[in-house]
């Protein structure tokens, strides 16, 4: 991940393994989805609806495009307003997962004191993969644009990614 063309672009940290910031938006989207199951009829339960339902209730939605070219798999995903620091990608075995976290904080000055809000956006994406990919080659970089792309070599037959 070189940084070579900073003026246009920005690497993202790659690895296989998430922070604990995405560990703690699972938890919250579990936390939400077993309020929603508190919510149904009894004798209804639809715990992936549920937990999709909370999904879509937490998480931006974001476009994902997947290129799969003779010795590439690229990814790319609208990622407009978020910088590299906020953008997180994985890859084991064959599933890419992609997740960013942003939040800001405005204050203002009034007569009675001060007044701070706090807007916090995530997302997260999960891209099964055609092939095993090649993690140490592999590289994210943020564009101008806001887009993220991934490009990750395929691996020659017979390897796979593993955590």
């Amino acid at each position: 991940m070189d940084s070579s063309h900073t003026g246009r672009t920005s690497s993202v940290r790659l690895s296989n393994k998430l922070s604990k910031a995405y560990h703690q938006l699972e938890e919250q989207i579990r936390e939400r989805a077993y309020h929603l199951s508190l919510c149904r009829d009894a004798g209804r339960e639809d715990p992936v609806a549920d937990w999709l339902e909370a999904e879509a209730q937490l998480l931006a939605p974001f476009p994902v495009a997947v290129k799969e070219q003779r010795n590439n798999t690229v990814v790319e995903v609208k990622t407009r307003g978020f910088t590299p620091k906020e953008i997180e990608v994985e890859v084991v075995g064959n599933v890419l997962r992609i997740f960013g976290s942003h939040s800001e904080t405005t204050t203002q000055k009034k007569k009675t004191g001060n007044q701070s809000t706090s807007k916090a956006h995530a997302f997260f994406r999960s891209v099964p993969l055609a092939a095993p990919v090649d993690l140490e080659h592999s590289h994210a970089k943020l564009l101008k644009n806001g887009t993220l792309k991934v490009v990750m070599p395929k691996k020659p037959e017979g390897k796979s990614n593993g955590r």
